[in-house]
């Protein structure tokens, strides 16, 4: 702790002159750069070339720097208005949000950017000649707009369509702003699916092999690789032997309420309203539908509409259903019925009240 140089180093460090003389000193500032030196460096430098493209020119660079249509477009729009305020020092604007003409005015400039690739078969058009047979906008008829952009002409002139869908914009598949805005596309409308986001991006845009650039767009997408993934399949079992075995109709069946729907107790007008439901009965052979009304879900109520069923269709040898309430109970009421039915006091009262009417008809 009272150790002097440690703390402090040595005091020719803390004058200039003794140390100027220190260093003048050939044998010490070998030991120093070479020995001690040596010893303690560090190499942890990283030496990176960046090999530049000198083709691509400033607005290119900035095209591909931008990691969003909407920040491409707002730096654009930026860059635009100190422009004017160059050009106007006088005519300024106090806001900092950008406004619609300003937006659109940067729009125009990136697209035009992006159809640098057209710039023959542009100037073709500029001087009312026809294009080229092997040229790519050969068939889409494309003209230059008032904005300056070329658009496909089409044959939708004379419709009532909006003028960007009636003539979208071209934009090659290759470009940069060309993926930029089908990314944006796909985030604002919710990741659609391939064919959905074509539609969407067909009502403004004309983008030459599109389908695979939105294919691939959609594939590289983690929200929706995150969506496709498929869980695993169980297997179905076999069908049970009630339904493929040859029946009369309805002898097997299902049951089960639809509903609510809404009923009225007469015609005209203040009629009650009250809620009913639809019994169906399914044939578990053939799959035929017979339907029965229920004014209420009770147990009652659908032991009325079972007598009207079987009244039409016969008896049934098996019904099956879910847990309902009313089906539970109808169940039970089946049941109790049964038991009273095969009970000896009710097979003796049976008995006792028919035996006088049967000797009195002999």
């Amino acid at each position: 702790m009272e150790f002097h140089l440690w703390w402090n180093g040595p005091t020719w460090l803390h004058d200039e002159d003794e140390y100027i003389v220190k260093m003048q000193n050939s044998e010490l500032s070998l030991n120093i750069s070479e020995t001690h030196a040596q010893d303690e460096l560090k190499t942890t430098a990283m030496l990176t070339l960046k090999e530049m493209d000198n083709s691509l020119s400033e607005f290119d660079e900035l095209v591909h720097r931008a990691s969003s249509w909407q920040r491409l477009v707002h730096t654009v729009g930026y860059i635009l208005r100190f422009i004017q305020r160059l050009k106007e020092p006088r005519k300024r604007v106090e806001s900092t949000i950008l406004s619609f003409e300003e937006i659109k005015a940067a729009q125009i400039v990136c697209l035009r950017n992006a159809q640098a690739c057209f710039g023959y078969d542009r100037r073709l058009l500029q001087k009312d000649q026809p294009l080229r047979n092997r040229s790519q906008l050969f068939k889409l008829t494309p003209y230059i707009g008032q904005d300056g952009l070329l658009r496909v002409g089409g044959r939708l002139r004379q419709s009532q369509l909006p003028e960007e869908v009636k003539h979208p914009i071209l934009l090659p598949k290759a470009h940069h702003i060309t993926k930029l805005i089908l990314e944006h596309e796909h985030w604002v409308n919710l990741h659609p699916g391939t064919s959905a986001l074509f539609v969407i991006v067909r009502q403004r845009y004309w983008i030459i092999g599109a389908r695979n650039l939105i294919r691939k767009i959609s594939h590289n997408c983690i929200r929706c690789f995150r969506q496709r993934h498929h869980t695993t399949h169980q297997l179905m079992s076999d069908l049970p032997s009630i339904r493929i075995t040859q029946s009369i109709p309805f002898v097997n069946s299902g049951c089960d309420y639809a509903g609510p729907i809404t009923l009225k107790d007469r015609k005209g007008r203040n009629a009650k309203k009250a809620k009913g439901y639809i019994c169906l009965f399914v044939c578990l052979v053939a799959s035929a539908l017979h339907l029965e009304l229920a004014t209420d879900p009770s147990t009652e109520t659908f032991l009325a509409a079972l007598r009207r069923f079987m009244s039409l269709r016969g008896k049934c040898a098996q019904i099956y259903s879910d847990n309902g309430r009313n089906f539970v109970g109808a169940r039970r009421a089946l049941d109790e019925m049964q038991q009273l039915l095969a009970s000896s006091q009710h097979k003796d009262s049976i008995v006792d009240s028919t035996r006088f009417r049967g000797s009195f008809s002999l």
